[in-house]
């Protein structure tokens, strides 16, 4: 595992079809997540929270304490009602065709096509958008998106390198999710000095976060790694320098 997971932004603060939280339930929960990671993405695991999987919690992994799923995987009737929620809202009969902006690689592009599809199937047309690297960050910084694939790989071993992700002053939170209760827990975490208390404002942030719909989770990646039979003691982390070859041995033997 490679602690990196990859998840679609929405566009909270002038998008009015992607600020309906119906709308945002509609779209997560429609999306086929098992299947791509069978058929897609060989080894990745679906991702039904924020926080990946063996990132500590206080006495076990997070997620273990925290729930293993936050949002259900394709659930399309579910997703159906949604919207219909979410239409009624907006009063409109149907939705209008969303962009979504993306990576230009083969691999990106199967990614989106494959849950364009499961939205296709609830009545959602997506309309991708791939872009280079560099005209993504500009169109996510300017606000120019209604949805975008993206992804954070850890930057440290804790929990709060994907939570303060989302606090509504944070440069990454390209959507602007603004929920005043969120920023006050992930505030809260970061000065309380009791392990219990503050693992529990995180177990609420990502709970609240995920109610509030600020991400559709996409999967947690696995990285692949191919090695000659001779190299011995090559350490590969999920945070930090990826491969760290200072224990390594060759043995030709």
């Amino acid at each position: 595992p490679d602690y990196t997971v990859f998840y679609i932004e929405f566009n909270f603060f002038n998008n009015p079809i992607t600020q309906n939280i119906n709308i945002r339930k509609a779209l997560a929960y429609a999306m086929d997540r098992k299947t791509f990671v069978e058929k897609i993405n060989l080894g990745d695991m679906p991702a039904l929270s924020l926080v990946p999987p063996y990132f500590p919690g206080l006495n076990k992994s997070f997620r273990e304490e925290n729930g293993e799923a936050l949002v259900p995987d394709n659930d399309k009737e579910e997703a159906k009602q949604y919207l219909a929620k979410g239409l009624e809202e907006l009063n409109l009969k149907e939705l209008p065709a969303l962009d979504m902006i993306c990576g230009t690689s083969d691999i990106s592009m199967k990614i989106a096509q494959k849950f364009q599809e499961d939205w296709k199937e609830i009545g959602i047309t997506v309309n991708l958008v791939p872009l280079p690297w560099g005209e993504k960050l500009n169109r996510l910084q300017e606000g120019k998106f209604a949805m975008s694939s993206s992804g954070w790989g850890p930057d440290y071993m804790d929990p709060m390198t994907f939570l303060d992700l989302f606090e509504s002053t944070n440069g990454n939170n390209h959507g602007k999710y603004n929920n005043p209760e969120y920023d006050k827990l992930i505030r809260a975490a970061k000065s309380e000095p009791n392990a219990e208390k503050r693992m529990q404002y995180m177990y609420d942030a990502e709970k609240l976060g995920m109610e509030d719909m600020y991400i559709a989770p996409q999967y947690f990646r696995v990285s692949h790694w191919v090695y000659k039979n001779y190299l011995t003691d090559v350490v590969n982390r999920g945070a930090g320098p990826s491969t760290d070859f200072y224990w390594a041995d060759i043995n030709m033997n």
